[in-house]
């Protein structure tokens, strides 16, 4: 059994190695999803981050999930360690955001922030730009009142799609919405983040971590009576390895089959924006929890002198 795994692996890594092939420039920077059913990223903390608890800017590496890769029912940290290896060895893309260091001590879980996707030739093929909302009445899903939002951007510099997350009211009590529009602000897509389940029943509230390894973003097509399209999902890193301390988060966005380019593109803005209201939001909780500070409280004395 352990020889299958082992087998499995070393094949899910071809795979990925092949998918990261398909990447060229001569598009407007989003072919690299042509050939792919979906794409994993893998966020690296700085050990100055891990050790003092001091936010830092967040470095992503991302690599492509091949047309014809096998999901799991149920995605898990074991099923994604080939794509981790791969996003550390071969990746596609790396990015690093670009915010103002007082936004990210003081208000981590609403800086804005400029992140350009950058070739192995250090070529950038497209770009996330968030905006700064500070929202004084945060207590989601239950009270929000600045609709955050992020776009992306093409090799051009056109936006060809914004992610907004919908304010709360009193049909979300439980859950979190974001809507994905094209660059004409024409829906596209709903992602739902369930803080207490998913809708295929995954224990949310207790997720991503070693008991429930998925965090399940579930998709639907655009109107409140949208179709479940699939589910994307944040992975716990793991806690036996040195990547349990250095590792933030790793997510896999699943592409529908008959999405475009932009579609993609698209979901994987959405993702970003889950990346850094919701998960940002737990990992400040974490922090609190562990007295690191952070939370978007003020900055104490020792962190302004780092």
């Amino acid at each position: 059994a352990k020889m299958d795994f082992m087998n499995k692996a070393m094949t899910a890594v071809t795979d990925v190695v092949v998918g990261v092939q398909t990447a060229t420039g001569t598009d407007d920077g989003f072919g690299f999803t042509q050939n792919a059913d979906g794409v994993f990223v893998r966020q690296r903390v700085e050990l100055f981050e891990a050790v003092t608890g001091c936010e830092t800017k967040n470095r992503y590496n991302l690599v492509t999930i091949p047309k014809g890769a096998a999901f799991p029912e149920k995605m898990d940290t074991a099923w994604s360690e080939p794509y981790k290896e791969a996003a550390l060895s071969d990746r596609l893309y790396k990015a690093k955001e670009e915010s103002q260091c007082f936004q990210r001590i003081c208000c981590p879980v609403f800086r804005g922030f400029e992140m350009e996707f950058k070739t192995k030739e250090g070529a950038t093929d497209f770009t996330i730009e968030r905006p700064f909302k500070c929202d004084p009445c945060h207590c989601p899903p239950c009270c929000m009142l600045a609709e955050q939002e992020l776009s992306v951007k093409g090799r051009d510099g056109v936006v060809i799609t914004r992610a907004k997350e919908r304010t709360a009211n009193c049909q979300q009590c439980c859950s979190r919405t974001f809507i994905i529009y094209d660059g004409s602000e024409q829906e596209l897509y709903r992602l739902k983040a369930g803080q207490c389940t998913s809708d295929s029943g995954n224990c949310n509230a207790c997720a991503p971590s070693c008991c429930v390894n998925a965090y399940e973003v579930d998709m639907y097509q655009a109107g409140d009576e949208g179709k479940k399209v699939d589910t994307s999902a944040f992975l716990f890193p793991g806690c036996c390895t040195c990547a349990g301390a250095t590792d933030r988060s790793n997510f896999v966005v699943k592409f529908p089959a008959e999405a475009t380019t932009h579609q993609r593109a698209a979901l994987l803005g959405g993702m970003f924006l889950v990346e850094y209201t919701i998960m940002e939001l737990k990992r400040q909780q974490e922090k609190e929890n562990n007295n690191q500070g952070g939370g978007g409280g003020a900055p104490e004395q020792q962190q302004m002198a780092r």
